[in-house]
């Protein structure tokens, strides 16, 4: 009852209850007496420990506003937009509610971040092996609330990486983003290696708590320097070494799990498409398609189940049906189906190199457990395959693998080790991959 009064902008309800036992002892009278107290309005907003970043600015990010009505769901919403901003690493807010009075002082407390901020970190994992990178973050760059980060990487599968990333919140509404990100890629896969150069331009806007939706725009300059062909390996063949690709991508988000890196509840759902090939003379015109779901449940106390399904096409918009490597689909490896290795499920040419294909479909069951201390395991069922075609889902061609795996808990996910294997497949190919993070 409380509840529902603070939810109307009673903050000092009152409700309490008297219990009259009858003369038989066989019913019991129930009185609720309820003071809803008065109908309170935020007063005075004030900023404390925020000695490098406006306040002023800082109350256009608010939900709340001095004279409004108080409402609880806006202090939280409040506090959320806050904390989005990536300036601060404290946020808090407290009230100073007097049962005797309608006005609401509200003191929100802020502990900032540095103006620079540098992060690095080294990894290891079968697949991109040793890995480096060093982020640099300049907070309140060119002044007012943005940020700016300089990323940098190195790995087996991308050799370089090096983005630019600016980041301008509440724009161009309050509960809205906007990101510019230029970026140079080179990158090595099974199927193909190549160079990107170009930018990618996003508005993100939250819908509610736990989901977003965003639209973007990518442009980008390719350089495919090595591709697999059904006949084998080429270095440019009969299509353009250099080529553009001018894309629109339109995704929505929604992330219930928790916690973070060790998710034991709620579901996450995740959708995108993309439309490509028109505009700035961009090549290969087509439509691609990507839905993702999870759910995670916990059972019998410390046991938990995780579930995931990926589905995705891509349709070919003009009468060359040829997909980019780089935007097909591919399955197996560590965050695939795990009894193959990377990419090497699905069509191959005549010398076993993954095609990559127009049709995919992909899912897994995990039985996560504790083991001791900061130990779990994991044993888990992967299933999945990639079509050469458009819209070409065959359930009795998929392929399945099995397999056990042990967790180790650091601050920044698990440290994970699995052990797969191909099953229904009349042969043993077992798969071995260390990585951090989960498998979904």
């Amino acid at each position: 009852i409380r509840d529902f009064f603070d939810k109307k902008g009673y903050p000092s309800s009152i409700a309490e209850y008297d219990l009259h036992l009858s003369d038989q002892l066989d019913t019991v009278r129930i009185t609720i007496n309820i003071n809803p107290g008065l109908e309170s309005y935020y007063s005075n907003i004030l900023f404390s420990g925020s000695s490098r970043t406006d306040s002023n600015l800082l109350r256009r990010v608010l939900a709340i506003k001095e004279g409004e009505r108080y409402n609880p769901i806006e202090i939280q919403r409040s506090r959320a937009r806050l904390q989005g901003l990536g300036l601060f690493r404290l946020v808090s807010i407290n009230l100073q509610v007097d049962k005797n009075e309608i006005g609401v002082p509200v003191e929100i407390f802020v502990q900032e971040k540095p103006t620079y901020s540098l992060d690095f970190g080294v990894g290891y994992g079968i697949e991109d092996r040793i890995r480096l990178y060093t982020e640099l973050t300049k907070h309140r760059f060119l002044g007012g609330l943005r940020r700016g980060s300089l990323y940098l990487k190195h790995s087996s599968l991308q050799p370089v990486h090096a983005s630019f990333n600016l980041f301008q919140p509440a724009f161009p509404t309050i509960d809205s983003n906007l990101n510019l990100n230029p970026f140079y890629r080179q990158e090595k896969e099974p199927t193909y290696s190549l160079e990107r150069l170009g930018f990618v331009t996003t508005i993100s806007q939250r819908i509610s708590n736990h989901s977003q939706t965003y639209l973007s725009y990518t442009y980008e300059n390719n350089n495919l320097k090595e591709g697999i062909t059904e006949e084998g390996r080429e270095i440019s063949g009969d299509r353009p070494r250099y080529y553009r690709k001018s894309s629109i991508n339109w995704g929505l988000l929604r992330d219930s799990s928790s916690p973070d890196f060790y998710p034991v509840r709620g579901t996450l759902f995740s959708n995108v498409i993309t439309l490509s090939g028109y505009g700035f003379n961009s090549e290969y015109r087509f439509l691609r398609w990507l839905t993702e779901g999870r759910a995670y449940r916990s059972v019998l106390s410390d046991y938990t189940i995780g579930l995931k399904m990926k589905v995705g096409m891509i349709k070919p918009l003009q009468d060359d049906s040829f997909i980019p490597y780089e935007e097909r689909f591919y399955a197996g490896g560590a965050y695939s189906v795990r009894g193959w290795s990377r990419s090497m499920l699905g069509p191959m040419n005549t010398e076993d190199k993954p095609l990559g294909g127009y049709s995919f479909l992909e899912g897994s069951i995990e039985i996560r457990y504790p083991v001791w201390n900061n130990l779990s395991g994991v044993v888990f069922l992967d299933s999945g395959n990639v079509w050469s075609e458009t819209l070409e889902y065959r359930i009795d061609d998929l392929h399945y693998a099995a397999g056990l795996g042990i967790r180790f808990a650091t601050p920044v996910g698990p440290l994970r080790v699995d052990v797969a294997n191909p099953v229904f497949e009349g042969k043993s190919s077992t798969q071995f991959f260390i990585s951090l993070g989960q498998a979904f």
